[in-house]
């Protein structure tokens, strides 16, 4: 048990667990065929900016 001085509303762990049928709605639901290079990044997108841009386009670019 935790004691409750150190518990704050600013910390805390992430509840998001992905899975298959949310990254689907996000896809368009093409299972990858042999040979297709599938590419995985996690990342917390809630408060996009351009440096995310810059990251999924060299992401993209691995692909």
């Amino acid at each position: 048990s935790l004691c409750k001085e150190s518990v704050s509303p600013w910390t805390g762990a992430s509840q998001f667990l992905a899975t298959t049928n949310k990254i689907i709605q996000f896809s368009n639901a093409r299972e990858p065929k042999p040979g297709d290079k599938v590419i995985y990044t996690a990342g917390a997108f809630d408060l996009f900016h351009v440096g995310h841009v810059d990251f999924l386009r060299k992401v993209k670019a691995l692909g």
